[in-house]
């Protein structure tokens, strides 16, 4: 499987490059996908470790990112905004819609694999941003699902979890077989 690995470049007080740690967006089987994450407060030190490692990660085509998709064991989310990710920090889901919508969803930590995956048609989401700021977001359509998908990735899920048997069995094979940390 390809893994890609992202390398933080800093600039230090006196304008030197520093080398950050490396991140790869990880990928099925790791165990690391299936971890509930901690909190962590947009104000602590770690947050802007979490976010630079968010940022270099990122790509415009993305639908969102999950901190533990690159094995940062934190409750932060990020979501296409209007200049780049937009940052959500210990994010829930306080409302959803009674209407469920059936669509494609693919998934960076599942590579290849594209399930139909039932989501609410809109979600209210909570959470504070990088400023530490409480937010409250009313998402619709494809954002409402990015949201969903990102945060059950805080929670250890993945979009495995979403489907029937059968629909799980193809995806594990695209996979490369069953794992035993996958077996139900």
């Amino acid at each position: 499987m390809e893994e890609r690995k992202i390398t933080l470049e800093l600039r230090s007080k006196s304008g030197g490059l520093v080398l950050g740690p490396s991140y790869a967006i990880l990928t099925w089987p790791d165990r690391r996908l299936r971890k509930p994450a901690q909190p962590l407060d947009p104000k602590d030190a770690r947050a802007r470790e979490v976010l630079a490692a968010m940022e270099a990660a990122w790509k415009p085509d993305f639908a969102g990112l999950a901190a533990p998709q690159l094995g940062l064991p934190y409750r932060v989310i990020a979501l296409p905004g209007e200049n780049g990710p937009f940052f959500l920090f210990n994010p829930e889901i306080v409302a959803r819609s009674p209407e469920v919508v059936v669509a494609e969803e693919g998934c960076l930590s599942l590579p290849g694999v594209v399930l139909r995956v039932a989501r609410p048609a809109w979600v209210v989401v909570r959470g504070q941003d990088a400023e530490g700021t409480q937010r409250t977001l009313q998402l619709e359509g494809p954002l409402a699902r990015a949201a969903c998908h990102e945060i059950d990735h805080l929670y250890g899920l993945l979009i495995l979890d979403r489907v029937g048997e059968e629909e799980r069995r193809r995806a594990l094979r695209i996979l490369g077989g069953d794992h035993p940390a996958e077996q139900k």
